[in-house]
């Protein structure tokens, strides 16, 4: 149970097996953590997430070239730049699939470098709070 300090809780995690054929329900990866978050907590992360990526955008913090987890953003746009920079020469381009890679995110490092942005206080609690 995730808790904030002083209010109810505001999610609870259970595991349910992955549906796929041939996993071995005894393994531990054949499961995965679902979080049920209450209203209130999905109405708090979406403004967090509001905030978060305002900020980012205001200080020009994304590359421009990023179009995953970017509004606007799309396949298309990065396959018609992609087109654009091979016709005009030489391009060395490089395909990397990231599986599970936010399972692997260390958290600590995640919210120092969070902190090093310049991001503290409220908004900074939020981010720690919902990262766990």
């Amino acid at each position: 149970m995730a808790k904030q300090p002083g209010t109810k809780s505001m999610a609870s995690r259970s595991y349910y097996t992955k549906p796929q054929k041939g996993k071995p329900s005894g393994l531990a990866r054949s499961y995965r953590p679902i979080s049920l978050i209450s209203c209130i907590g999905k109405l708090a992360e979406r403004m967090v997430n509001n905030r978060l990526y305002w900020y980012l955008e205001k200080s020009n913090t994304p590359n421009q070239h990023q179009a995953g987890f970017k509004m606007g953003g799309c396949t298309e746009d990065q396959l018609f730049i992609l087109a654009q920079d091979i016709q005009n020469g030489f391009t060395v381009t490089i395909f990397v699939e990231l599986q599970q890679a936010y399972d692997t995110v260390l958290r600590k490092g995640l919210l120092k470098k969070i902190a090093n942005l310049a991001l503290r206080g409220k908004l900074y609690k939020s981010i720690k709070f919902f990262s766990h």
